[in-house]
């Protein structure tokens, strides 16, 4: 069963309607980005439950110019503050082959979170 599906607390029951959440393409990131934002996720949860916050929905989850972006509607302060700590959290991953410690890295006009090894093979 995929994330999204395990969730509809957090992101809503599909089908979803593209005017009002994307996440009808799925989760856009790397492979090796959905574990730690799985954790993240429980963090999230966790939060929504002590807040009885029922109307918060995440509607987007990409990679942009080599990092994690987490769009969510009906947040606030400290909703936003987990959010970016998931998409912190997933950035230290690389992208290619999952090892921690990677960093950002522009190659060939394109970013990547990558890690050394990986950053040699793509450049």
């Amino acid at each position: 069963m995929s994330i999204i599906k395990e969730n509809p607390d957090i992101f809503g029951e599909a089908p979803f309607n593209p005017k009002e959440s994307l996440m009808c393409f799925g989760l856009e990131i790397a492979p090796s980005w959905k574990e730690p934002f799985e954790k993240g996720l429980k963090k999230l949860k966790e939060e929504l439950k002590r807040q009885n916050k029922t109307d918060f929905r995440i509607v987007q989850v990409k990679e942009k110019f080599g990092s994690m972006c987490i769009h969510a509607k009906n947040t606030n302060e400290e909703l936003n503050k987990i959010l970016r700590e998931i998409e912190s959290e997933c950035s230290r991953y690389c992208e290619e082959c999952g090892a921690y410690g990677s960093k950002l890295r522009r190659i060939d006009g394109w970013f990547y979170n990558l890690c050394e090894e990986c950053a040699s093979k793509k450049s």
